[in-house]
């Protein structure tokens, strides 16, 4: 695991320097120059660069993920005021839910007296197994798998980071941190084209998963999860476009140019294609296709240069589909569609069976795997352990009940407002690109758990604060500090 990633790091962090050469620390009050890594915005950057390359394994990997949290502790211990700045100025809506959202698995972690969890809907195992070893009276917390429930908690610290470094980052440092995730991501899509070519043999940062030699993995154990990391990376793309583009150190904004766009863009979505997740190409027609509409949207050109534009766009992408039909790995990832059978319509049974059982107070954040076989019907049995519900909403309703169910209703309801409020503000496009990656992860849950790795945990966090960032009455120009209060 460790030459691939360490590897690529240098690579990102020889690129970084690059980046960094186009921006001049600007004075602060005291007319000391500001280091660019003190900058909000590269050390989001960093934290992202760290995530993706050490978070990508999903719970299997906790030694991975501290590493994650770690940097994500040290990053709000350097930065106090910027976290006070976010519990008193961030919108209202933003702020209580990410408080609700962390407090939500510690109060499943305090103990109670065995007169209380007791009588909990699904404690009857619990229970007896106390008797046999003489503690019926110890006292117990909700949670039936608290260890796993205290590492749920600790991956929302860079969640929280994340809110904290990016929620007031100006437009010009909102475009170098959005440039900076996307030349990142396409480090990696060139990562996974290098596992490829030695038949997912050598670079892969997980070998001890289930690794086929048909899939593109870059630095993740999961093709669903890489997937799903290109269409937010292709989200990123769009919401640079317009008055986010930064400067370079050339004359012209490459950026701005539309066939520089449509490059990058058409290399992410083979990168989805080839990771064959049929998940993740489901999505990815939304995230494309508020993409193109508000890159065609925003753009001052007359209606016949937009006609030819998306033209031409048409033209290069079928003509790109066409050539790659000759290559099998791409006509196999188109392929997959065409084999719909699947093990998780039985999962989906046997986890609403366990849902009921805890119902109302749940099992536990994260004690999925702890308690599933309980409800696991003789006939749904197959080869492997069930992990995953492979439906975070199913998931999310036995582990936390209905507090569980209400706090991703209360997420979904900002989300809708949030969208709503940009439409009618000035950055309605950029915003609109945000919102279709965060609605390709609130899509893809239906099928899948993509929260449940630490990677994509941040890249949403990312999407969620350029949201919260583009609503109604925020960024109206350079430097302004109005902020909505939802």
């Amino acid at each position: 695991m460790f030459v691939g990633p360490l590897g690529v790091f240098r690579f990102c962090i020889f690129q970084g320097a690059v980046l960094a050469r186009s921006v001049r620390s600007r004075p602060h009050s005291a007319g000391v120059g500001q280091l660019a890594w003190s900058k909000s915005e590269w050390q989001l950057l960093g934290l992202l660069a760290v995530a993706v390359l050490f978070g990508g394994g999903g719970s299997a990997y906790g030694v991975a993920n501290v590493v994650v949290q770690l940097t994500a502790l040290v990053l709000l211990a350097l930065n106090p005021d910027k976290v006070l700045n976010f519990l008193r100025n961030a919108p209202r809506g933003l702020v209580i839910l990410s408080c609700l959202t962390l407090a939500f698995p510690v109060v499943q972690l305090i103990p109670l007296p065995a007169s209380v969890w007791r009588h909990f809907p699904g404690r009857e195992l619990l229970n007896e197994s106390l008797e046999l070893i003489g503690r019926s009276g110890a006292w117990y917390p909700i949670s039936l798998a608290p260890a796993r429930t205290f590492i749920a908690f600790l991956s929302l610290i860079p969640v929280f980071a994340v809110f904290v470094l990016s929620w007031d980052l100006k437009r010009h440092e909102w475009g170098r941190a959005l440039r900076g995730l996307v030349v990142f991501s396409v480090a990696m899509v060139l990562l996974g084209g290098l596992q490829m070519l030695t038949d997912n043999k050598a670079l892969i940062f997980y070998p001890r998963e289930r690794v086929r030699t048909d899939y593109l993995y870059g630095p993740f154990a999961n093709h669903n999860s890489t997937g799903l990391y290109y269409v937010l990376a292709l989200a990123l793309l769009f919401a640079i476009g317009g008055k986010l583009r930064v400067r370079t150190i050339t004359t012209t904004d490459l950026w701005s140019q539309w066939w520089v766009q449509v490059s990058v863009a058409l290399l992410l979505v083979i990168a989805v294609v080839l990771t064959q997740s049929r998940s993740s190409m489901g999505v990815l027609f939304v995230v494309a296709g508020t993409g193109a509409l508000g890159e065609i949207s925003r753009r001052n050109m007359s209606a016949k240069k937009k006609a030819l534009i998306l033209v031409s766009v048409g033209v290069l992408s079928a003509a790109s589909i066409f050539v790659l039909q000759g290559s099998s790995r791409f006509s196999e990832g188109l392929g997959r569609f065409d084999n719909l059978e699947d093990v998780r319509p039985a999962i989906w049974t046997d986890t609403v069976s366990s849902a009921e059982r805890y119902w109302p107070i749940g099992s536990g954040i994260a004690s999925f795997p702890e308690v599933f076989e309980v409800d696991e019907a003789l006939e749904n049995v197959w080869a492997f352990h069930a992990g995953r519900a492979h439906n975070d909403y199913l998931e999310i309703a036995q582990e936390g009940g209905i507090v569980g169910l209400m706090l991703v209703l209360a997420w979904i309801v900002w989300f809708v407002l949030s969208i709503i409020r940009t439409w009618n503000g000035e950055q309605r496009w950029h915003g609109l690109a945000a919102a279709s990656g965060v609605a390709a992860v609130v899509l893809q849950s239906f099928v899948d758990y993509p929260l449940r790795n630490q990677a994509i945990l941040c890249l949403g966090a990312v999407l969620v604060g350029f949201l919260a960032r583009t609503a109604k009455g925020m960024m109206k120009r350079e430097g302004e500090m109005t902020i909505a209060r939802f």
